[in-house]
């Protein structure tokens, strides 16, 4: 049975208004393991309560990316101890795009991991919505291999 031009227009828009909440919307942890009540932060699978919708930070709409940092302190600088820390948090798009980097200066070290994914500076995982994209995908490919 042939699908009208009416259905075939409606599948489109579906899908796109789906990829583009899923594109627009972002979930990070967001969390520094210097900070008192975040220890659980440096943990290879953070706390969920360190879960963040990025689109509820300021400015929200921007952000579009994850990042994982971790720090080292070397020695002891000015009022800095010897120290090892991680930052996880959101991110959007920056003059330096390489997903990896690495910076050195005195005293300290800094390794930079950003990533596009749900949860991505968290431990490596499927997402909800990696899957959900996926099968999407994969329905509509084989929808569209049919006409």
């Amino acid at each position: 049975m042939k699908q009208s031009i009416f259905t075939k227009i409606c599948i489109y828009l579906t899908c796109g208004i789906l990829l583009a909440s899923v594109v627009a919307a972002i979930w990070c942890y967001e969390c520094n393991s210097n900070a008192k009540n975040q220890k659980g932060c440096a943990n290879v699978l953070p706390d969920k309560r360190f879960l963040k919708d990025c689109r509820e930070k300021k400015d929200g709409a921007k952000f579009n990316k994850c990042r994982l940092i971790r720090q080292w302190v070397d020695f002891k600088v000015g009022p800095l101890e010897e120290d090892e820390r991680v930052i996880r948090t959101c991110s959007w798009n920056q003059t330096d795009e390489r997903p990896y980097y690495y910076r050195a200066g005195f005293g300290g070290r800094q390794q930079v991991t950003t990533c596009e994914t749900d949860y991505c500076n968290g431990a490596s995982h499927l997402t909800t919505t990696a899957f959900g994209l996926t099968m999407a995908a994969t329905v509509l490919l084989r929808h569209l291999l049919q006409w």
